[in-house]
């Protein structure tokens, strides 16, 4: 039974091409971002998730999610990680999407 490839069947395969997705959350998530895409990282998809539509509306991300926006009214969840988290579980479908692509 074969179970090694030859270079030749390798090359065959071809290289593919990687997709990098770097997701920010929240304040600290979003400076990330910013700072991410300050330095010029190539090649990756930026996305910044937050519950505040002022700090959201001033991060560099490639993609910008607001989330829980029927919750906080955009106003951000106040440093309050269950509030977050209701807001990141009412955004878990869009979320998924972005990630899975």
């Amino acid at each position: 039974m074969k179970t090694a490839l030859t270079d030749r069947e390798l090359e065959s395969f071809g290289t593919p091409d990687p997709r990098i997705l770097v997701c920010g959350c929240g304040g600290s998530g979003n400076n990330t971002m910013n700072r991410i895409t300050h330095i010029g990282v190539e090649g990756a998809i930026t996305v910044a998730i937050n519950t505040d539509k002022q700090d959201l509306d001033l991060t560099r991300a490639m993609q910008k999610l607001l989330v829980g926006r029927h919750i906080t009214r955009g106003l951000g969840a106040g440093g309050d990680p269950v509030m977050g988290r209701r807001c990141a579980e009412a955004g878990r479908d869009v979320i998924g999407k972005i990630v899975h692509g």
